[in-house]
């Protein structure tokens, strides 16, 4: 029996989530590593000033952190527009950022297959399939082309808006997680800042705007990067409450620099 008819078969033990077997059957969910979904899913509360919000993400592993919600918290974006969300996680910036201000479409980008799934889980729980399609991918390989087979609504070209939320530490700096996927999440082993820059700078309209979330300590780096892909940055912020100095900076194709 293949993991996703284990996830499947357990759902009858998810009604504490607010899913049945039935809608997860014709929500067509991707594999899962475990087989009892409620021992790797949890809610998690994602609150803002206009909502308040449940997710769904593993027990273990990569979480989802203030970060992610300061980054979504801060994109400004018209209904009009097309949104890409590179190292999506669990769905949280896209999802969080479709209930407050509705876009034309969005693709969150995510390399690992478990988060993926949550990501698909959580966009149906919301009903904004039509709205935010998941890509399993590697952000390192993402060029337009990796866009045609998708639905005819979601393949733009260009995207006017564009957010991250990277890996912080570069590999041989600070302690490397035992934890596979937590160490994916914070060290950059899979994806360098220059290899998110470089995307994101291929993927983005004229006049479109990158959001990302990084280290304070590696403000100068990243404000190089930019500038050497040609992106400007024309916002930079302090995300509240963290330990390491957080920042979050705007950037956009073809404007003033800060």
């Amino acid at each position: 029996m293949t993991a996703r008819h284990n996830c499947l078969r357990s759902a009858r033990n998810c009604k504490s989530l607010g899913w049945s077997r039935t809608e997860l059957d014709n929500k067509n969910v991707c594999p899962a590593r475990r087989a009892d979904t409620r021992q790797f899913a949890t809610q998690w509360p994602l609150r803002s000033r206009e909502s308040s919000m449940e997710l769904l993400q593993p027990r273990e592993g990569y979480r989802f952190t203030t970060d992610s919600l300061a980054l979504a918290n801060a994109v400004q974006i018209a209904s009009s527009e097309s949104l890409l969300d590179l190292c999506s996680g669990c769905g949280v910036i896209p999802i969080f950022i479709g209930v407050r201000s509705p876009f034309r479409s969005a693709i969150a980008v995510e390399l690992d297959e478990e988060l993926a799934c949550f990501a698909r889980l959580n966009i149906s729980r919301y009903q904004l399939d039509e709205k935010i399609h998941v890509l399993q991918a590697d952000v390192r390989k993402l060029t337009s082309e990796a866009f045609k087979d998708l639905p005819p609504s979601f393949r733009p070209a260009y995207f006017d808006v564009i957010t991250g939320n990277p890996p912080y530490w570069p590999t041989g700096q600070g302690r490397l997680n035992p934890d596979f996927r937590k160490a994916l999440a914070r060290h950059e082993t899979s994806l360098t800042l220059c290899e998110l820059v470089r995307a994101a700078r291929q993927l983005l309209k004229p006049g479109g705007r990158f959001y990302l979330t990084h280290l304070d300590a590696r403000r100068s780096e990243i404000l190089a990067e930019l500038a050497g892909r040609g992106l400007r940055c024309v916002r930079i912020e302090t995300v509240p409450g963290q330990k390491a100095r957080r920042i979050l900076l705007e950037a956009t194709l073809g404007s003033a620099s800060l």
